[in-house]
C-alpha cells in the first residue's frame, strides 16, 4: 500500500485528519478555539471580582426575601440561567481546507475514456492514496461545513465562541489490471473513517469486488533493492489511576486510529490490534506516528518519531501504541525484533 501527498500549498485542519508535512491538531479551528478558552477565562476571571464584591450584598438581599417567595424566585433564576446558555447552528459558505475539488463532468469523462492510472495521476495530481492490493486510487477533500455558534453566561460577564465543522469526502478511481479505470465514484467519508475503510465501502455499493484486508498476518516478500517495514498495534496504554498499571485498551474513544507517515507520507492509518506492511527503498527513513482522535481542548496532542536505516531484502518491525490518561493524548513507537514481533502479529489483522 502506498500513500501520497495533497497538492502542496495545502494545509490541514481537521480532526481526522490526514497531514501532509506534519501532524497538527485534529480539528479544523484549533487556533480559534484555543483563543475562545482564553477569552472565557479572562471573562470568568474578571467576574469573580465583580461577584465576591456582590456576594455579601446578595446574601443580604436574599435573607429579606419572605420565605413564601424564595420557591418561586429560585425556579424563575433557574429557568433565566438556562435560556441564557445556549448553542445555535450557524450555515456558512463551504470552503476547501485540503485536496482539490473534482468536478463530476471531469470524473465521468475519465471513467467514460478509459484513461489509465498514469494519466489520472498526471491530470489530477498525487493521490491521496493508492491500495496497491485493492488496486484503488483515492483523491480525499475536506471542506468547511456548517458551524455552530455557542454562549455561556459567567455571571455578570459572558463567554462566547463559534465553532466552524468541517465534512469529507473522496473520490476513487477502481484500476483495473492492465493499468485502466474500470470505475469511478463519489462518496462523503465520515469521521473516524480511514481512506481504506471508504474505499472499501464505495466498491461494495458499486457491485464489484476487491481484495479485502487479510484477517491474519501474511509476511511479504520484498523486490531488489525495497526494505519491508511491519507496522503495528498491538495494544495501547490507558491510565486511569495513579501508581495502577496502564490497561492495554483506550477508554471513550480516545483514539480512532494512529497516523503513520514515512518521510512524511502518509502510509498507514492503524486501528487498534492490527497491522500493515510498507514496502520503502532500502536506505535512511524518518517516521512520525501521530494519534487521530476526537478533538478535546483539555488535552495535549504528542507525536512520536523514529529514524530507521534499512538494508535491502530486510524486514523490520516497529510496535506503536497510544497513550492516553496523563492529561494528553500520545504515540509511542519502537522497533522490536523478529522472534518477539512474530508473537504479537498472531493474533492481529491487517488493517482496513
Amino acid at each position: 500500500m502506498q500513500f501520497g501527498r495533497f497538492p502542496s500549498g495545502s494545509r490541514f485542519t481537521l480532526a481526522e485528519t490526514i497531514i501532509v508535512e506534519k501532524p497538527a491538531s485534529p480539528v479544523t479551528q484549533d487556533s480559534a478555539m484555543r483563543i475562545v478558552e482564553h477569552a472565557a477565562l479572562c471573562l470568568f476571571t474578571c467576574s469573580i471580582h465583580t461577584a465576591n464584591r456582590l456576594l455579601l450584598s446578595g446574601l443580604i438581599v436574599w435573607k429579606s426575601i419572605p420565605k413564601s417567595h424564595v420557591t418561586w424566585i429560585s425556579w424563575l433564576l433557574i429557568a433565566l440561567l438556562s435560556l441564557s446558555s445556549c448553542v445555535m447552528p450557524v450555515q456558512t459558505s463551504k470552503s476547501i481546507l485540503q485536496g482539490t475539488y473534482i468536478q463530476e463532468a471531469e470524473l465521468q469523462s475519465i471513467e467514460r475514456n478509459g484513461a489509465t492510472r498514469q494519466q489520472v495521476v498526471q491530470q489530477l495530481g498525487q493521490p491521496t492514496a493508492w491500495f496497491e492490493r485493492q488496486r484503488i486510487l483515492v483523491y480525499g477533500l475536506v471542506k468547511s461545513g456548517p458551524g455552530a455558534a455557542w454562549m455561556i453566561p459567567v455571571f455578570p460577564a459572558a463567554a462566547g465562541g463559534y465553532v466552524e465543522f468541517v465534512e469529507r469526502e473522496a473520490v476513487f478511481f477502481a484500476i483495473d489490471s492492465k493499468g485502466g479505470v474500470m470505475h469511478a465514484g463519489r462518496r462523503p467519508v465520515p469521521l473516524g473513517s480511514t481512506w481504506l475503510e471508504a474505499a472499501l465501502e464505495w466498491s461494495e455499493e458499486a457491485g464489484f469486488g476487491v481484495a479485502l484486508p487479510r484477517t491474519e498476518y501474511v509476511a511479504e516478500s520484498t523486490e531488489p533493492g525495497e526494505s519491508l517495514i511491519v507496522i503495528y498495534r498491538p495494544r495501547d496504554n490507558q491510565y486511569v489511576l495513579p501508581f495502577v498499571p496502564p490497561k492495554d485498551k483506550l477508554l471513550f474513544n480516545y483514539d480512532f486510529f494512529a497516523e503513520v507517515y514515512v518521510d512524511s507520507v502518509l502510509v498507514a492509518q492503524l486501528r487498534s490490534k492490527t497491522y500493515l506492511s510498507v514496502r520503502v527503498p532500502a536506505g535512511s527513513h524518518a517516521l512520525l506516528v501521530s494519534p487521530y482522535a476526537d478533538y478535546n481542548p483539555m488535552l495535549e496532542y504528542r507525536s512520536a518519531s523514529l529514524v530507521l536505516e534499512t538494508q535491502p531484502g530486510k524486514t523490520y518491525f516497529l510496535d506503536m501504541r497510544i497513550e492516553a490518561g496523563k492529561g494528553y493524548i500520545g504515540s509511542m513507537v519502537e522497533e522490536k525484533s523478529a522472534k518477539t514481533a512474530t508473537k504479537e502479529l498472531a493474533r492481529l489483522r491487517e488493517t482496513w
